[in-house]
């Protein structure tokens, strides 16, 4: 966001001062004089000086108005890559071409701490940043980020399957105040820790099995939704790892639980309520093949004991069984519901209001 102020002297004379962001703009009738600060409180702060001496010279402020976004200077080496918007705090990064520049991650980073976004949404059109970003990151924190999106909307999951961002444990270590992060492609992750974050939603053609893994051995003690897409194209995914991820998990808050393109969902929920289910969990989804009713009935009523404490149960029901299915499903364990009823966490409209 940029704004200008407009001083004018009661002999006449006119200075057009114009602040966006770290950069400064002195307009006096000549050659224009721009100034880039360190931060955009070190901007703001020379601006007040300006105006200062401009009063003592005789000057008055006239006018001020907002000018909106303004395009970064061709100069700016994160011309055409970053965009910014200051009402929202939302940076917008479109990684363009078949690589990222060398050092542009870095720039990245030190922008990051110079706007302190609360949002970070990455697109790769093509490129994509991979480990040079968690490199980038490494020794440094940024606190004002609350959400990040890794993710190009207008792509399909198959299209995003490079895409790679680095660790995202690493990642998550950079971001201590972090609370929601969506990210597909080519996603990798160490056993890691998190206190603040409350949304995890991963999507991969398909999610490695060493992911999966390691977020079984993860800690998020303030998760409450967890949402896994585990392959589009290039199936099949890790339903086993996803299982065993799920049941070793530590997130005493996680309440919401949705899985998505499952290779037999039948066979994973048999797998996964074993064993009665966590107690925090109310909302289960689990989308994917199923296709044998009868089995489904009888898987249910020998699970019913493990599953009643949920208050939704979401199976793909209504595209290869009967009509009749879901009702007859409802009557051993009251939570079923036909999973297309319910929300789908794995599309971008779950994050357009970050």
């Amino acid at each position: 966001m940029a704004t200008l102020y407009i001083l004018a002297h009661k002999l006449g004379g006119t200075c057009r001062l114009t602040l966006a962001g770290n950069r400064l703009e002195t307009d006096e009738g000549g050659p224009r004089h721009v100034q880039t600060f360190p931060s955009e409180k070190e901007a703001k702060e020379h601006l007040e000086r300006v105006i200062s001496i401009h009063k003592r010279g005789g000057y008055v402020l006239a006018e001020s108005q907002d000018l909106g976004e303004v395009p970064l200077p061709d100069d700016d080496p994160l011309a055409g890559c970053v965009a910014w918007d200051a009402e929202r705090r939302k940076m917008t990064v479109t990684f363009k071409g078949h690589e990222v520049p060398r050092g542009l991650c870095a720039r990245l980073v030190e922008r990051i701490l110079e706007r302190a976004p609360a949002t970070i949404q990455m697109i790769c059109d093509l490129a994509s940043p991979g480990a040079a970003f968690t490199a980038a990151l490494a020794g440094k924190a940024l606190p004002s980020v609350t959400s990040l999106i890794f993710d190009t909307h207008f792509q399909t999951l198959t299209r995003q399957r490079e895409n790679a961002i680095g660790d995202l444990a690493h990642v998550l270590a950079a971001l201590p105040n972090i609370e929601r992060v969506f990210a597909s492609g080519a996603l990798a992750l160490s056993p890691t820790r998190h206190d603040k974050l409350r949304e995890l939603y991963l999507l991969g053609d398909p999610l490695k099995p060493a992911l999966v893994k390691a977020l079984g051995a993860s800690t998020f003690p303030a998760l409450e939704t967890l949402a896994l897409d585990l392959c589009s194209d290039d199936g099949p995914g890790p339903d086993r790892a996803t299982v065993a991820a799920l049941r070793s998990l530590t997130a005493p808050a996680l309440r919401t639980v949705h899985v998505s393109d499952i290779e037999d969902v039948r066979s994973f929920l048999a797998a996964l309520a074993a064993k009665p289910l966590p107690a925090s969990w109310s909302s289960l989804c689990l989308r994917g093949t199923l296709d044998d009713e009868d089995e489904l009935l009888a898987s249910l009523e020998r699970l019913a004991p493990a599953l009643q404490r949920l208050e939704e149960l979401g199976l793909s029901m209504s595209h290869s069984l009967s009509q009749d299915a879901e009702p007859r499903a409802q009557k051993l364990v009251r939570a079923v519901v036909d999973s297309g009823k319910m929300p789908e966490l794995c599309l971008p409209e779950v994050y357009l209001d970050w």
